[in-house]
């Protein structure tokens, strides 16, 4: 679980990850965070 947010994390920090499409990036946290709850 912690490796999905630190794999998210490292992304979002990367160039890559900034240059990647903003509701691409909400979704994955929304799909990463209904796993958290469950």
């Amino acid at each position: 679980m912690l490796d999905k947010f630190a794999d998210l994390k490292r992304r979002l920090e990367s160039n890559r990850g900034k240059e990647r499409d903003a509701s691409s990036v909400e979704q994955e946290v929304s799909s990463v965070e209904q796993e958290v709850s469950g």
